[in-house]
């Protein structure tokens, strides 16, 4: 089987149908009651269109897929809020009375053309936001998955509206739905995801416990364990997520279930959202062969076991969830791209217990973005993402910043993960079927 490529115009732009983008903040910022948070770092924009004040802007109507992080340092807020229009759709929280610590969120949503998309601070308090040159936590990423056309196309994002106290393998309800693409996906009263057809999917799913309590959840795919997030912060809200590709076929069933007693937060009287599950199709026109077949490029992988690295070293994952085409070298830890077009990436850590967490994306040895976190006598969870566009033969990594960082992992505890797909190929880069 063979693909075929051919190189057209340079001078060609990248369709309206292709829109990604990646904001960072590399100062530090402190927000005021209810002001709008703007990045002062681009790492990607392809199509994407920002108004004066820092809102996304969309132009081309779909289904988009929205993360966004954040790290505040000691005794500091970070509490964040994402806004369609004037919508209020979720939220992340973080503090720690010693040290930095990191929060996060993803959501699916349906856009109309002129929708505005925005991160904003909570009204009621003030921000504090770290950032610099070679330290960017704070992103705020956004793609298009799928244009309004696409109809059979499956999405969803749920949310926890109310807090809960945890029971051992207890299945998540997320009671609010926020998003539910094509056919009906996602029942949120059993709290179950059923694939209505074969394909690549991506799950996402975050949490904040309940003050001084522990959150500790899993990812069940067809009754198997894929991966987990764990969070406790002494005296306050901890937060940590995780995320997964898979290969379904239809009628897989995917849930989030908890380890053991603990609690979850939410605020039923103002329907503030910190716990979220989301998944989604991945787009299927990625590669096409001769013969008519595609292929798509994904990979997902994670760590099993303890890892304990010099600064400067790659992270090795040996867990591997998928890694259609082999793109990601288990040897080497590297992902690197078979075809030139626009990626996305999203990394998760877990520290060893009193270990912080300082790990940095690479672009070949660009620099891109971080994760950084550290509870002093405990464990604690860092997170991230990025898109990006690379060139047939790029390599993206994570190398260990700091020679203290300590990663947790066993067979049956998979924190730490490494996730990648390609959204799009570059234009010049056209498949034709020979």
């Amino acid at each position: 089987m063979k693909l075929l490529l051919y190189l057209i115009f340079p001078s060609i732009v990248m369709g309206d149908d292709v829109v990604a983008f990646t904001k960072g903040r590399a100062t530090h910022e402190h927000l005021t009651h209810g002001e709008i948070l703007t990045f002062d770092k681009t790492i990607t924009n392809i199509n994407a269109y920002f108004s004066a004040d820092g809102k996304f802007v969309c132009s081309t109507p779909g289904l988009y897929a929205f993360h966004f992080y954040a790290v505040t340092k000691s005794n500091e807020h970070v509490w964040l809020e994402l806004f369609r229009n004037d919508d209020y759709i979720v939220s992340i929280y973080g503090r720690t009375p010693s040290d930095y610590v990191d929060a996060g969120n993803s959501v699916f949503l349906n856009l109309d053309e002129n929708d505005k998309i925005y991160i904003k601070a909570h009204d009621n308090y003030d921000t504090v936001i770290y950032g610099a040159g070679d330290q960017v936590y704070t992103t705020f990423t956004g793609v298009l998955l799928a244009t309004s056309s696409a109809t059979a196309f499956n999405a969803f994002s749920a949310g926890l509206t109310h807090s809960i106290a945890l029971t051992t393998n207890q299945r998540i309800s997320f009671d609010r739905l926020i998003t539910n693409r094509g056919t009906p996906t996602y029942d949120k009263s059993t709290g179950t995801f059923t694939a209505a057809s074969s394909g690549f999917y991506i799950f996402h799913y975050h949490a904040l416990a309940t003050s001084d309590d522990e959150l500790w959840l899993d990812l069940f795919y067809n009754g198997q364990y894929i991966n987990s997030a764990y969070g406790k912060t002494p005296n306050e809200y901890a937060d940590a997520g995780n995320t997964a590709i898979i290969n379904l076929k239809t009628g897989d069933l995917l849930s989030v279930r908890s380890r053991r007693t603990g609690g979850l937060y939410g605020d039923i009287g103002t329907h503030q959202t910190y716990t979220t599950f989301s998944g989604s199709m991945l787009p299927l026109s990625s590669i096409e062969y001769d013969d008519g077949s595609t292929a798509e490029v994904a990979f997902s992988v994670g760590l099993s076991a303890n890892h304990t690295m010099a600064q400067g070293h790659t992270v090795i994952f040996d867990r591997i969830f998928i890694n259609h085409l082999s793109g990601y070298d288990t040897n080497t830890g590297k992902f690197t791209a078979k075809y030139s077009g626009i990626y996305v990436f999203h990394f998760h850590a877990l520290s060893q217990s009193d270990k912080p967490i300082w790990i940095e994306l690479y672009h070949n040895f660009i620099y891109v973005n971080s994760i950084y976190a550290h509870v002093p006598t405990g464990y604690v969870t860092g997170s991230n993402s990025a898109s990006l566009e690379l060139l047939q033969g790029d390599e993206v990594f994570l190398d260990i910043k700091s020679h203290d960082t300590a990663l947790y992992g066993a067979p049956n505890q998979i924190y730490c993960t490494f996730s990648g797909y390609l959204l799009a190929l570059l234009p010049q880069y056209r498949p034709i079927i020979g």
